[in-house]
């Protein structure tokens, strides 16, 4: 949607709400620069739509995410399965999960995945005979309507914010891959201290040592052989 649609959104609601006539020029600009930049991802018919329902059931001026969560709700008319749906398909899963392929696991809804991880962990709630699958029910219910209301508040966002948080979840993950943690205390090494010079953290060799302690310098740590990692 371009500027001038955006002023044409803004029109229309004029004709239905007198606080915007009421606006001052420097007022009305900023709404408008506001809504192009927050619904400018959007197609203006959609939104014209989204619009038109929002206000059917407001005697206020919509805000902009009324107007988004209504838009994405008339592009994706499929509503998400609820909490019991998907369990039933987690359920089947798990009943297949000795045999199932990775191609067939691919098949199935996201966040269902999402709670098994792989297939090597399907695999294991289908085998393990000591998991309780009503603690198994319960824990997948509070996940799923955690992720669903994560996709939800993730689709009412604008694309190029969308794509933003993306990228730096990316980049997250990418640094959390290239570290490593101390065998010791669980702290994280960097991919060179852990690999390269072979030590344990900062602080476990600290507590190991004590007084013997010698800092780091820049070839690394000077530690006794005896509690290098391995």
């Amino acid at each position: 949607m371009n500027k001038k649609e955006t002023t044409q959104i803004i029109t229309f609601l004029a004709g239905n709400y007198s606080s915007i006539s009421e606006k001052t020029i420097e007022q009305k600009q900023i709404m408008l620069n506001t809504w192009q930049e927050c619904l400018g991802d959007l197609n203006y018919n959609i939104v014209l739509q989204a619009v038109k329902k929002t206000i059917l059931s407001s005697k206020y001026l919509p805000t902009i995410s009324e107007i988004r969560k209504n838009a994405i709700e008339l592009m994706n008319p499929n509503k998400n399965k609820t909490g019991i749906e998907a369990w039933e398909e987690a359920y089947k899963m798990i009943c297949n999960g000795t045999y199932m392929t990775q191609e067939e696991f691919d098949t199935h809804s996201d966040e269902v995945k999402k709670f098994f991880g792989s297939t090597t962990q399907l695999k294991a709630y289908s085998t393990n005979t000591d998991f309780n699958m009503d603690v198994v029910r319960s824990n997948f219910l509070k996940q799923y309507d955690i992720l669903i209301k994560r996709k939800e508040e993730m689709q009412i966002l604008p694309q190029n914010m969308q794509n933003m948080i993306q990228n730096v979840s990316n980049k997250i993950s990418l640094g959390e891959r290239k570290m490593k943690k101390c065998i010791n205390c669980s702290y994280f090494l960097s991919c060179k201290e852990a690999e390269e010079n072979k030590v344990e953290c900062d602080k476990f060799i600290k507590r190991k040592l004590g007084k013997n302690y010698v800092e780091k310098n820049n070839n690394g740590y000077y530690i006794n052989n005896s509690i290098s990692c391995s």
